[in-house]
């Protein structure tokens, strides 16, 4: 099964990363990393911002872009699946020597590659930002450490249900899409105002870490009310040394739940998924109560129904129509003849 699932992801990556979109991706990746770290300064708790150390760079860029792949990288990846279904390519694929699972595998696994390749894009051009504008040593874990952490198991998630949305046919059009927005825009608000298992851009976990190295060297700050919010202007704040999160098993621990929602977005693609056959995916009509065919009972009956007699009050299985020639003005008169 590893064999196939390789395969299949192989293949697949070969054949979307050279697409056309994937080449304007680094493009807006740096223009992203100039926006964050040149043009604007982070302010945390309203009067305060970081010294601009490898940590400072790499939480500040995973959290923003962690969140924009959150977002945006469902769509990014997203017609893997819908591209196999194009006459020629169905037909080939539903006769290949792989089963269900093993293709979806390999598709989560193809998304979760280029999906990777952009955070590590990203992660490069973090490394360029702080060597050209950041002040202390370069350090390695501190930077790259966020990525790890809080990026790829944000990821994975999104790689399934890319997965899951375009194995349902009901969920593999522009309705699926605008689903998924408003799903993932209701996850990001709720993950960054309230709970942390829904904190896919690991906001509390920097957050809850800098507000303790702000409370130790500034002890008026009592660490409550630790806010993020972007500036152009930079002049009268507070600056304080952050040296990174302590990450301990706990950090590790509250990934695991993405990673069995990204679980749960697989099963759920193989329940719904047919080997590239729609007659046999999940609608919205196949769970009515008439049937999966969404077909109305009327409509049947009528389809089923013998042909309706030209002759009206007369009940017979057929009743053919023919010519009868008038003496009179030899007009062609049809009649009704019962044989």
């Amino acid at each position: 099964m590893i064999t196939e699932v390789l395969a299949v992801a192989r293949a697949d990556f070969k054949q979307r990363s050279r697409t056309k979109k994937w080449l304007v991706v680094p493009v807006l990746l740096a223009y992203f990393a100039k926006l964050i770290t040149v043009d604007t300064t982070l302010v945390v708790a309203e009067e305060y911002t970081g010294v601009p150390t490898a940590a400072w760079y790499g939480a500040m860029l995973c959290a923003i872009g962690t969140l924009l792949l959150f977002l945006f990288g469902f769509a990014l990846v997203r017609g893997g699946i819908t591209r196999d279904r194009q006459p020629g390519l169905a037909e080939l694929i539903s006769t290949a020597p792989f089963s269900n699972a093993s293709y979806l595998l390999g598709k989560w696994l193809s998304n979760f590659l280029l999906l990777t390749v952009t955070t590590g894009v990203l992660a490069g051009l973090t490394a360029v930002a702080f060597l050209l504008q950041g002040t202390g040593s370069f350090d390695g874990w501190a930077l790259f450490a966020p990525y790890l952490f809080v990026t790829i198991p944000t990821i994975a998630v999104v790689a399934a249900a890319a997965v899951c949305f375009e194995s349902n046919r009901f969920l593999s059009g522009t309705g699926g899409n605008v689903l998924y927005v408003f799903a993932a825009v209701a996850v990001i608000l709720l993950g960054t105002s309230t709970t942390e298992l829904l904190d896919v851009g690991g906001v509390h976990i920097f957050r809850q870490s800098m507000g303790v190295a702000i409370a130790e060297q500034y002890p008026s700050f009592d660490g409550r009310g630790v806010s993020f919010f972007y500036t152009n202007s930079a002049s009268e704040l507070k600056t304080f040394t952050w040296s990174g999160v302590r990450w301990t098993a706990e950090h590790v621990l509250l990934r695991i739940p993405q990673l069995l929602v990204a679980g749960g977005l697989l099963v759920t693609a193989h329940l719904s998924f047919n080997r590239l056959d729609d007659s046999g995916l999940w609608t919205f009509r196949s769970l009515l109560p008439f049937g999966s065919n969404g077909d109305n009972t009327d409509e049947q009956n009528e389809s089923s129904s013998p042909p309706r007699s030209p002759c009206p009050n007369r009940r017979v299985p057929f009743e053919p129509r023919v010519a009868v020639t008038s003496n009179t003005n030899r007009l062609p008169i049809q009649a009704c003849v019962r044989f």
